[in-house]
């Protein structure tokens, strides 16, 4: 049997934690939630308050470092070909314009709000490199985010251990419901990406929607 994300834990600790925080912040999908992972491993990986206090600096700094390093890979040339490929500009996204409308040039508020946010983590590390934001003020905004996002579930996996048996069951079953249901949302998500790529020509959709069926 391949082992579980409890054996990987009780195994290796919160370095195991940090790499699939880092790996998953570089936009690489583990599979695995964050919120929930993090929470498992305040009460499986960490025994004692200075021990949290430790997996909290690690889990930060692990989380810093994929962060940054997508976000100055998609600076410059990088955000205009993943522009290109997307067919939209990422930085001109509600959030990202009502943030630097609202607080002009703090740019770091913006992204310490969004980082803290799970579905705008991502697509606000990439706007940031995208409009080019000082790597300072992104870090003022990153920080903080990486330190309470990372920490909170820890802290309180730590502090209410008993009560994270039954979110460790009810994951056992998410996580079989999503290996049926991702790959169709995968492939739903590739046709309709493919079909507006090609505007409105009718074969295209024709061909589309007989897929989906």
């Amino acid at each position: 049997m391949s082992p579980t994300v409890l054996d990987l834990l009780q195994r290796y600790g919160v370095p195991f934690v940090a790499l699939v925080i880092c790996v998953g912040e570089l936009g690489v999908p583990t599979g695995v939630p964050t919120e929930i992972l993090l929470l498992l491993a305040g009460s499986y990986a960490v025994h004692s308050p200075p021990g949290v206090a430790v997996a909290v600096v690690v889990v930060a700094i692990a989380d810093l470092i994929g962060t940054t390093t997508l976000n100055r890979a998609v600076e410059g040339r990088g955000g205009r070909l993943l522009t290109r490929f997307l067919h939209r500009d990422l930085a001109e996204s509600r959030f990202v314009v009502w943030g630097r409308r609202r607080f002009g040039g703090h740019d770091w508020v913006w992204i310490v709000l969004g980082r803290l946010l799970p579905i705008m983590r991502m697509p606000v590390t990439i706007s940031a490199g995208v409009l080019g934001v000082p790597l300072r003020q992104f870090w003022l905004g990153a920080v903080p985010a990486a330190v309470v996002g990372g920490g909170a579930p820890l802290v309180v996996g730590y502090f209410f251990r008993a009560d994270v048996g039954r979110i460790e069951a009810r994951y056992g079953q998410v996580s079989r419901l999503l290996l049926l249901v991702l790959p169709v949302i995968g492939v739903a998500g590739a046709v309709s990406w493919w079909v507006r790529r090609g505007g409105a020509e009718g074969r295209r959709r024709r061909a589309g929607i007989g897929l989906g069926a």
